[in-house]
């Protein structure tokens, strides 16, 4: 079990950190002063934050990725980001995390620090993201199973609850305009627009379905969980905006399009957390239904 330490230290020591705010709330962010790879006390009180919050958990799976400022060269970023992200890593092993749940650990240096004329450089840069992964195989047959899908600033969240068993297009011939149809089995890398390699069967379940209906038009819709309704979207790590639903709608969408199928049958939007299935979210199987990609029938 992972040891707590306690909620007054906590607190008191995350209360300290610098106020970045983060549209990703799948990711926890520890800082580190110029030129230091070694976790400070406020960034291990930080980690000890997220761990007694349940922000990050022994029962999910993590990625660690280090960045730099742009001080320095980017050779020597690289090392100090990767550096840094090794620190987190051996932390949340001395803290009861298994090696098997870190499944990446990665360095980006300087790639996307904001360019800067301080000479110090630009303190949200020096960092380590930890992204939280999808659940653990349970343990026992006695723990429930929620299926996961990487996504949202997230190795794996997930983006829709599966379909019932019955074929995409016998669903097809049955829906009416302006009914939607959640997208089974489609994952997403966390916190990218990228779609993994283990979705092609449902790409392709998808493809032949509106291949075999010619003339169904659709929305492809996506949708994230966890971030402020205000929020227009929660942040995408490929393009550093707040566009992620909707640029997980396009990706399925130019998937489509380069398979053969007319561009003009398809229609993307992201409504970020703005419509929610469950609201207010108070546990993680209702954060899990609002995280979805959906096709909506619009002809």
């Amino acid at each position: 079990m992972i040891f707590k330490h306690s909620i007054a230290v906590a607190i008191l020591a995350f209360a300290s950190m610098p106020k970045i705010c983060s549209a990703a709330p799948d990711t926890v962010s520890v800082y580190f002063p110029y030129n230091v790879q070694s976790l400070t006390e406020q960034a291990t009180a930080r980690i000890d934050d997220a761990i007694y919050k349940g922000q990050i958990s022994e029962k999910e799976a993590i990625q660690i990725i280090g960045y730099t400022d742009e001080i320095g060269t980017p050779q020597y970023n690289l090392k100090l980001s990767r550096e840094r992200a090794n620190s987190v890593k051996n932390y949340l092993i001395k803290s009861g995390y298994s090696k098997e749940q870190i499944t990446l650990v990665l360095g980006k240096g300087e790639q996307f620090a904001q360019r800067t004329t301080n000479p110090d450089g630009t303190p949200a840069d020096r960092r380590v993201d930890i992204v939280r992964g999808p659940k653990l195989p349970p343990k026992s047959n006695k723990d429930m199973t929620v299926k996961f899908i990487p996504g949202l600033k997230d190795t794996g969240v997930i983006i829709a609850k599966q379909l019932p068993r019955k074929s995409l297009d016998a669903q097809l011939k049955t829906v009416s305009i302006g009914e939607t149809l959640v997208l089974d089995d489609i994952f997403f890398l966390a916190g990218r627009h990228v779609i993994r390699p283990e979705s092609e069967d449902a790409l392709a379940q998808l493809y032949n379905a509106l291949a075999a209906n010619p003339t169904i038009r659709v929305s492809i819709e996506g949708h994230v969980c966890c971030i402020p309704q205000e929020f227009v979207d929660a942040n995408d790590d490929d393009t550093h905006t707040l566009t992620l639903s909707l640029n997980r709608a396009k990706a399925i969408r130019d998937y489509l399009v380069k398979r053969g199928l007319d561009s003009k049958r398809f229609e993307c939007s992201g409504f970020g957390h703005r419509k929610p299935i469950i609201f207010p979210e108070r546990t993680e199987d209702d954060a899990n239904r609002n995280r979805r990609v959906e096709l909506r029938i619009i002809k």
